[in-house]
């Protein structure tokens, strides 16, 4: 279950992301991702994208998670 949790979690924050891209370049137009090259744009948002989907979190002091360099087997 928490894996299951944990993965759904990190989906949702990829999908911010990409939602929140969309909006700012389409919607609100956001001179700098307006500007950019489309290709550009996908080059620098592929690696944050890929260490949310494939990082797992682990416990942190306080209660807190932490994002750790451990990929994730499924």
């Amino acid at each position: 279950m928490q894996k299951t949790y944990r993965r759904s979690v990190r989906a949702g924050f990829a999908l911010s992301m990409l939602i929140g891209v969309i909006v700012g370049r389409r919607i609100v137009q956001v001179p700098a991702l307006v500007g950019e090259d489309r290709e550009a744009l996908i080059r620098m948002l592929a690696p944050a994208l890929q260490t949310i989907l494939t990082t797992r979190t682990a416990p942190h002091a306080g209660g807190r998670q932490a994002i750790t360099s451990t990929p994730v087997r499924s």
